[in-house]
C-alpha cells in the first residue's frame, strides 16, 4: 500500500472557455449509462493513448489500496450551476456510505486533493461519462493535473427525481468502488460469463456508448490475468456488476445470463470493504469453535470495527443453516478459509438469520461475524450451525 499527501489542484483547466454556461434539461430520458473503466481497472480514453495500461491481477487490487484509516480529499473541478450543485450533493450524501464498512472517510472541497471529479463534458469525455482510476492511482491522475473520476449525468435526468436519485445511488456508489481499489464485478477472471460479442456489439455500439467492438472487448470481455484473485464468490448483485440484459450472455452451463439494475451495497461488497480496510486498533477476539447441531454461542461486538471469529468442521457434505440470533443487525460471511478473501461463500445481512449452505467438502469452515456497520456498532449476538 502507498501513503500519498494530497496535492493542489489547478481548477482553471476544467472549466471551458468563457466559463461554464447554465446547463440546458433535455426533455429526453437518457439510457442508463454504462462505467467506462476497463479491465486494468482504470478508465479507458480513445484520445489518450496512455490510458491502456496492462492489467492488475485482482478483483480488489491490494496494492492499490489507500492507507488503511486514510482521510480522503476529495475537489469537485467544476460545475457551479444548479445541476452541478445537484450532483455535488449526491456525491457528499453517497460516497460516505462506504465509510460505514470501510476504514476510509471522504473530505470534500479543500484546496488539495487525493481525488478529483470532473462533472462537465471535455474533449473526449461526452455526457454519460463514468469512471474513475482505481484506488491511490487517483492520486497519480491529481499530480498529471487531471480528473481522476468523471461523473458527467445527463441533464435529462432531472425530469424523473425517482429515476434521477437511482441513477445517482448506482454510479456514484460504483465509481467511488472503484476509488477504493474494486474492479468491475463482471470481468473476475473466475467469473462463470460467456459473452455473446455479435449481441454486445450490438447493444454497446449504439447510444449512449457507442462503443467500438475493441472498446466492448477491454469494457465488458476480457478478464483480469495475472496473479491470484483477491475477492468474494461471484455476486450478480454487487454494486461493482452493471445491468445486463437478457441475450447478451449466458452462464458456463448454459443458463442464461443477466443482471439486475444494482443501485445499493451488497452483504458481500460490505464484507469485501471492511476486509480491506479493517478498523485500526479494534481488539481482537479469538476464534472460537462451533459444533454442529450442538448448542448456539453467546458473542458480541463490544468496539467498532471488532470481527468475531467461529470454525466449525463438516464431517458429512450436504446443506446446513448457519445461524444468528437476537436483535443486533449482523454482517455474516461463512468461508472455505479462514484468512483469504476468495474463500468466501456467503454473506448475508440482517437479524435472526438462517443462511442455508450446501458444503461439498468433509473439512474445517469458517464464520466472521461482523456488526451491520461495522465501523459504527456494537452488540451482542448467538451463533450456532445445524444440519438442514
Amino acid at each position: 500500500m502507498a501513503d500519498f499527501d494530497p496535492l493542489p489542484v489547478d481548477l482553471s483547466k476544467f472549466v471551458p472557455e468563457g466559463g461554464e454556461r447554465p446547463t440546458e434539461f433535455p426533455d429526453a430520458a437518457p439510457a442508463a449509462g454504462f462505467c467506462s473503466n476497463q479491465s486494468f481497472g482504470g478508465p479507458f480514453i480513445p484520445e489518450r493513448p496512455e490510458t491502456e495500461v496492462p492489467p492488475t491481477k485482482a478483483a480488489l487490487d491490494l496494492s492499490k489500496r489507500w492507507r488503511d484509516g486514510a482521510k480522503l480529499q476529495v475537489v469537485f473541478l467544476n460545475g457551479t450551476d444548479v445541476w452541478g450543485a445537484t450532483i455535488r450533493q449526491a456525491v457528499r450524501n453517497l460516497a460516505p456510505t462506504w465509510s460505514d464498512y470501510a476504514n476510509v472517510t471522504f473530505d470534500f472541497d479543500q484546496p488539495t486533493a487525493h481525488v478529483t471529479i470532473n462533472l462537465l463534458p471535455q474533449p473526449g469525455v461526452p455526457i454519460g461519462t463514468y469512471n474513475c482510476w482505481m484506488g491511490v492511482d487517483c492520486l497519480q491522475a491529481v499530480r498529471q493535473g487531471r480528473q481522476s473520476m468523471n461523473l458527467v449525468f445527463n441533464p435529462a435526468l432531472a425530469n424523473d427525481p425517482n429515476r434521477l436519485q437511482e441513477e445517482f445511488r448506482r454510479v456514484i456508489l460504483h465509481e467511488f468502488g472503484h476509488c477504493l481499489g474494486f474492479i468491475h464485478e463482471h470481468m473476475r477472471p473466475d467469473g462463470p460469463i460467456v459473452w455473446d460479442e455479435a449481441a454486445l456489439n450490438r447493444t454497446f455500439g449504439v447510444p449512449p456508448n457507442s462503443w467500438t467492438p475493441q472498446m466492448i472487448r477491454q469494457q465488458i470481455v476480457d478478464a483480469y490475468r495475472g496473479g491470484p484473485l483477491s475477492s468474494s464468490a461471484f455476486d450478480l448483485k454487487s454494486i461493482m456488476m452493471y445491468q445486463f440484459p437478457p441475450g447478451l450472455a449466458r452462464y458456463e452451463d448454459g443458463r442464461p445470463f443477466d443482471t439486475p439494475n444494482n443501485t445499493v451495497l451488497t452483504p458481500m461488497d460490505k464484507v469485501m470493504a471492511n476486509v480491506a480496510y479493517p478498523a485500526e486498533g479494534a481488539g481482537e477476539l479469538a476464534e472460537a469453535l462451533l459444533k454442529v447441531d450442538g448448542p448456539s454461542k453467546a458473542g458480541e461486538i463490544a468496539e467498532p470495527g471488532q470481527v468475531a471469529r467461529y470454525r466449525f468442521t463438516i464431517d458429512t457434505p450436504g446443506v446446513h443453516v448457519v445461524k444468528t440470533e437476537g436483535a443486533t443487525p449482523l454482517l455474516l460471511s461463512i468461508q472455505r478459509e479462514r484468512d483469504e478473501a476468495d474463500g468466501r461463500l456467503f454473506a448475508v445481512e440482517g437479524t435472526n438469520l438462517a443462511q442455508p449452505v450446501r458444503f461439498t467438502e468433509a473439512r474445517d469452515y469458517y464464520v466472521a461475524v461482523r456488526h451491520a456497520k461495522p465501523m459504527r456498532g456494537v452488540g451482542a449476538f448467538k451463533v450456532s450451525v445445524e444440519r438442514a
